[in-house]
């Protein structure tokens, strides 16, 4: 699979709630997902999601960042008016992260 294909099936994995439900757990599929922005850093080895759309305070409604390295994934919601967030940290194992079977 090519880098392309790849990144074309990142965006329509964005786009399919149930594949979301993976960043935030129960979030209704709404505007503040079809606005974000994907980051890749190469040498950290961190991905970052984080929705354009804001609260009250400035701060993005949806972010979501792990690090491929230590296997840290922090995932934050927050109210668009109260400000409240919720930050969900966990640590999963990176060799998940792999490909058992990549396609030449």
């Amino acid at each position: 699979m090519s880098l392309k294909q790849k990144f074309a099936n990142i965006l329509d994995d964005l786009d399919n709630e149930a594949k979301l439900d993976e960043l935030w757990k129960k979030f209704a599929k709404n505007d503040d997902m079809k606005n974000i922005t994907v980051s890749f850093d190469v040498d950290s080895g961190k991905v970052g999601v984080t929705s354009k759309n804001v609260d009250a305070n400035g701060n993005p409604l949806l972010d979501w960042s792990m690090d491929t390295k230590s296997g840290e994934i922090i995932q934050t919601t927050r109210n668009a008016t109260t400000g409240s967030e919720r930050v969900v940290e966990k640590t999963i194992d990176v060799d998940t992260l792999k490909n058992p079977d990549p396609v030449p």
